[in-house]
C-alpha cells in the first residue's frame, strides 16, 4: 500500500496483494514506489536471499514468513522493478 498524507490526515493512493509487487502512485514529478516479496517459509528456514537491484538481501524468517520491502523505488519505463527469491538459508 501506498499512502499519502494531505491537510485532513493519511489516505491510501493505491494497494497491490501478492508476493513480487510493486506499488506506486503513479503521480507527480516523483514517480516512486515500493517493491515487496514475501512468502511462507519452510519449517527449517531461519532467512531468505532476496536479490534487488542487483544486489542479494539476507531477510530473516518471521513466524514461518519472510517480508521484503524497497521503498523509494523509482518507477522504470514498464512502472515496476521485482524482487527475486534466490535461496533459503537454514540452520
Amino acid at each position: 500500500m501506498v499512502c499519502g498524507r494531505g491537510e485532513d490526515g493519511w489516505y491510501e493512493e493505491i494497494s497491490g496483494n501478492g508476493p513480487g509487487s510493486f506499488t506506486t502512485s503513479g503521480e507527480g514529478e516523483r514517480n516512486v514506489g515500493v517493491a515487496t516479496d514475501w512468502d511462507e517459509a519452510p519449517p527449517e528456514a531461519t532467512a531468505v536471499v532476496v536479490s534487488f537491484e542487483g544486489q542479494e538481501h539476507e531477510v530473516p524468517v518471521q513466524e514461518g514468513y519472510f517480508p521484503f520491502a524497497a521503498w523509494d523505488v523509482p518507477a522504470d519505463e514498464k512502472g515496476q522493478r521485482l524482487p527475486a527469491f534466490v535461496r533459503w538459508i537454514t540452520s
